[in-house]
Formats: structure tokens, sequence, C-alpha cells
């Protein structure tokens, strides 16, 4: 999705919503940091599509663990272009300490799930 279109959505929602992160993790560089490295994989507008995904994922690469984190995206963070630190909401595999992880509104887009 285009930022453009993202702040249409959010518009459309009011000027705000909750979005939903999957983050996987990458196990080779976890290990060579000896701290989890999470990357963000997709983005949702439902909590229960973050999940399913989160959840067919895992079962289809049980080796690598997938968690779903979840912000506030409103209109003044799209446009100022800064990053936002997202809360931590489950994991799919291995239950661990993770790191906080954020995301600017142009990441969020780029990976975001387009409403149907």
């Amino acid at each position: 999705m285009e930022l453009e279109q993202f702040e249409a959505e959010l518009r459309a929602r009011g000027g705000e919503a909750e979005v939903w992160l999957v983050h996987a993790e990458d196990a080779q560089e976890s290990l060579i940091r000896g701290a989890p490295a999470l990357k963000l994989q997709r983005a949702f507008w439902t909590r229960g599509a973050a999940y399913a995904f989160a959840h067919a994922a895992h079962e289809e690469r049980r080796w690598q663990h997938y968690h779903v984190f979840h912000l506030l995206a409103d209109a003044p963070w799209v446009e100022g272009g800064d990053a936002r630190t997202a809360e931590f909401e489950t994991t799919f595999g291995r239950s661990r300490e993770l790191p906080s992880v954020v995301a600017t509104a142009s990441e969020l887009a780029a990976v975001l799930e387009a409403a149907r």
C-alpha cells in the first residue's frame, strides 16, 4: 500500500486506527546477537488477521517464531514521519523477552494489507 492510500484509509476511519504488525524472528541473527532480531513482515487493520497470518506462517515454518505487536496510527504521526513504538501483543513460537519495535508510517504502509 502506498503512503497516500494509508492516509486515506486512516481518514476513512476517523483519523486514527489500531494496526497490528507481524514480525518474524531471524533465528540466525538472533543467535549471533544473543538477542531476538525481529523483521517486520506484514501489518493488518485487525487483530484477527494478524493472528491468522502469524499462526499460518508459523505452521508452515515451525522453526521460525512470529511476534504480533500493535500501535495506534493517526494522521499527525503519518504526516510527521517519525517512528512510533509498537506494543507487544503475543508470540507464535518460543516466547522470550523481546526488544521494543518501532515503525514509521512509510514502513507500515509498505507491508499493510489493503482493506477489502
